[in-house]
């Protein structure tokens, strides 16, 4: 599995590799040119070269390299080669991602293994479950409850967290990374919009909190309101 951590474009660096979107699948890119608006990507793909310009304020998936001064360059040489060499072939339709956090309840469990899929401003809708950069930044699972367009026409998300009580700051697109069609888990798998999941997390989620709602007025309860 590639490790990507989020990253600014403005915090590249030349020949930094990174994971981004064309055609609806995820390629290797890597970064050939910097200004001081933004960069540009190349991946070399024999039969068909592609290149994005992305601004500075836009956050992608870096693959996690290990710095010179951690590894031996004999060790680094034969990793920098693998990628190069990966980076002409490898395209895929998802991208696994592993996710810690509690913060969506059951639905994606601490420690879920993601598969992520490319997405764009016109496919979004509520109840989809997105991974964006978050704000130290990790990635963050955590679902759509609105989408507005402001008077220039640019898209701001709300989201939540399902086991969280409030929702997270409003973001843009440029902090999406893409949005989440299976989630699996000790070795069982499921989609995380599907309807009957949807439930199934809420009952789990709130079963806690109703049960002891209901102990508390249950008439030999202890706490209960009833009085005879």
């Amino acid at each position: 599995m590639l490790r990507v951590i989020p990253t600014l474009c403005l915090h590249l660096s030349l020949h930094d590799y990174i994971v981004w979107p064309d055609a609806q699948e995820w390629w290797l890119f890597h970064v050939v040119h910097q200004w001081s608006d933004g960069v540009l990507l190349r991946c070399d793909a024999p039969t068909s070269p592609r290149e994005h310009f992305l601004p500075v304020t836009q956050w992608v998936a870096r693959v996690d390299m290990p710095a010179p001064k951690d590894v031996e360059a004999a060790t680094l040489s034969p990793l920098t080669d693998i990628l190069q060499t990966t980076a002409q072939s490898w395209h895929n339709s998802f991208l696994p991602v592993r996710l810690q956090g509690p913060s969506m309840g059951s639905i994606v469990p601490d420690g879920s293994e993601l598969s992520v899929v490319p997405v764009e401003s016109s496919s979004l809708a509520k109840g989809q479950i997105l991974v964006m950069a978050g704000q130290k930044p990790i990635w963050v699972a955590h679902r759509v409850q609105s989408i507005e367009r402001d008077s220039w026409g640019v898209v701001h998300l709300i989201t939540k967290g399902d086991a969280l009580h409030h929702c997270d700051v409003p973001i843009t697109m440029e902090r999406v990374f893409g949005r989440v069609s299976c989630v699996s888990h000790q070795g069982h798998s499921w989609d995380p919009e599907a309807w009957s999941t949807r439930c199934l997390s809420t009952l789990r989620n709130h079963g806690a909190l109703w049960s002891r709602r209901i102990q508390r007025n249950l008439p030999f309860s202890k706490e209960s309101s009833f009085r005879n």
